[in-house]
């Protein structure tokens, strides 16, 4: 299952400023053994689970791969390849009626290649550890012990140069979440939680007409947090969820070191080990009120703040970024977001309509200097800068959820924005995720008890970018003139799928689709190459129309 809340999250939430998307895994079947397996044109899965133990402990198992690394896809500016693959288990074993323990893993990795230039691939391992105990038919508790290790390559070619480049962050995670129910109308969650981080910002080297090769000295971070909440039901109408979540952040980090011995000149300022604490408290307060019986109306004021910082450089025409904790230079990023929502269900809740609006205020956030080498300078807490910046917009759904007919349209009307002094003269500037319009459209129409179609069309304004439009020359070296700070915006995207599926009579599914079914070249990114003094622009697309054919077999 997946819980996305987009509006004020609950005290037991924290470590970011945006969105929670809340996803939990299957416990396996304890009765019997099932699974799932399909094949295909794009992708193959299989799902297996069962009982270890009948009622008593179980398993699940499922993966799936693509095959697209197998072939290129070729669209007229360009030639591309991606991949995934993950990987999910989990063990589930009831010792008694008050305890269950669970062991859970997940493994994955996306890759991403253009031609020879770029080869990108990133990928993330997991494992949890959890305990779960009932003192009573009220006081409820999760004990879990979390793994995680998140790694993200790059290798760019450019002419005569090799550029290779590695960054790591690993956690772990002790926590405890307790769920207290005193009665009908009382709810507390209250719990505390562990964390030690390690990071490899940025493991670099250059091979070519120029040849260096440097790491940024690791740093590590301890985070301690706590939270309370309590939900009360007011009445039949309102209810009320306040909470304060507090939490203190402390890191420390080895010395830079490098190699630079064949680089004529690098001015960079490198920080020494580093030492630094914070504190902060975190209110949350949202309520719900029912007007009657199918409609409602939302309010919900929140502080988030986020330690982990993904650092990159708009401008600098590949997805290069680093992940750099809090430091003496880099502050907790905050975002305070008030939001209000209309919810309302007609024709015997077949019908769910929503509409939100939020506005969300942003302090601390982080970008490079104008004219940063973002291969060597980006990753250095010299070459950052520090402003602010803000999020607001209306967000409108509709869906059907029963009948031959089903489905949901979804329309969001948001600006993000950002704010530096010393970045284009301290004027603002769309950032680098704002898009204006969002449309989705998904259709489901149930034929026959056997035939199934299904379609979705999806439209969203372009990214905003940053483009190089000459050169210039300081003592003989040559550098990019780059326009203002996203300044220019890729082309909209848009594109639309369409499938068929039949149910035959052993319980397998066939499914033919269509992805990209008017054969829409959206632009993915502009990659800028020199190409014997000539600066020339690649458009590159990722993927055109690509029909596939599935099985998918249920047993």
């Amino acid at each position: 299952s997946i819980d996305v809340i987009k509006g004020t999250a609950p005290a037991k939430y924290g470590g970011r400023i945006s969105s929670v998307v809340d996803m939990k895994m299957n416990e396996g079947n304890m009765k019997e053994f099932e699974g799932i397996a399909g094949i295909g044109l794009i992708f193959s899965r299989l799902t297996l689970q069962g009982p270890f133990v009948k009622d008593k402990a179980s398993y699940l198992v499922s993966a799936r791969r693509t095959y697209w690394d197998g072939f290129t896809i070729f669209t007229p500016a360009s030639s591309a390849k991606f991949y995934l693959y993950d990987l999910n288990a989990k063990i589930n074993y009831k010792i008694d009626d008050d305890d269950r323990v669970y062991i859970s893993g997940y493994f994955g990795r996306d890759g991403f290649g253009y031609d020879n230039d770029v080869d990108v691939n990133w990928g993330n391992t997991t494992a949890t550890l959890r305990w779960n105990h009932l003192f009573s038919n009220k006081l409820f508790l999760n004990s879990s012990f979390i793994y995680s290790n998140f790694s993200y390559k790059t290798n760019v070619n450019d002419d005569d140069d090799r550029f290779e480049y590695l960054s790591k962050v690993n956690n772990i995670t002790v926590k405890e979440d307790f769920d207290y129910f005193l009665d009908a109308n009382n709810t507390l969650n209250f719990g505390a939680q562990y964390m030690h981080h390690s990071f490899l910002p940025a493991q670099m080297s250059l091979q070519g007409k120029t040849n260096y090769r440097f790491t940024i000295g690791k740093r590590y971070a301890n985070e301690i947090d706590a939270y309370i909440s309590h939900e009360y039901k007011w009445n039949d109408k309102l209810k009320f969820e306040y909470g304060l979540r507090g939490w203190m952040f402390s890191v420390e980090g080895d010395k830079d070191f490098y190699n630079l011995a064949d680089i004529e000149e690098l001015n960079v300022e490198f920080h020494n080990a580093e030492d630094k604490t914070y504190l902060n408290v975190e209110p949350r307060f949202s309520a719900t009120y029912m007007l009657d019986e199918s409609s409602s109306f939302k309010l919900g004021l929140s502080r988030a703040y986020q330690n982990l910082h993904q650092v990159g450089n708009s401008i600098s025409g590949t997805p290069l970024d680093v992940w750099q904790p809090s430091s003496s230079i880099i502050k907790p990023q905050r975002a305070d977001q008030i939001s209000i929502g209309y919810f309302k269900n007609f024709d015997k809740n077949d019908l769910e309509f929503s509409a939100e609006a939020y506005y969300k205020d942003l302090r601390n956030q982080i970008d490079a200097k104008d004219g940063a080498d973002f291969i060597l300078k980006n990753f250095f807490d010299s070459e950052l800068v520090f402003g602010k910046g803000w999020a607001y917009g209306l967000e409108f759904f509709l869906r059907k959820k029963s009948g031959d007919l089903t489905g949901w349209i979804s329309y969001s009307l948001s600006r993000s924005e950002r704010q530096f002094n010393e970045i284009d003269y301290g004027r603002s500037f769309p950032a680098p995720n704002d898009k204006t319009h969002e449309i989705n459209i998904v259709m489901q129409y149930q034929a026959s008890p056997k035939w199934v179609l299904s379609a979705n069309w999806v439209f969203s304004s372009g990214f905003p970018t940053t483009i190089p439009y000459g050169r210039y020359y300081i003592d003989g070296k040559k550098y990019l003139a780059y326009s203002d700070r996203n300044s220019y915006r890729l082309p909209p995207y848009h594109r639309l799928d369409i499938g068929v599926s039949y149910l035959n009579d052993v319980g397998g599914t066939w499914n033919f689709s269509l992805y990209n079914a008017y054969n829409r070249q959206n632009l993915y990114s502009i990659i800028y190459t020199d190409n014997s003094g000539k600066l020339e622009a690649k458009k590159l697309s990722l993927f055109t129309i690509i029909p596939s054919i599935s099985y998918t077999l249920r047993f």
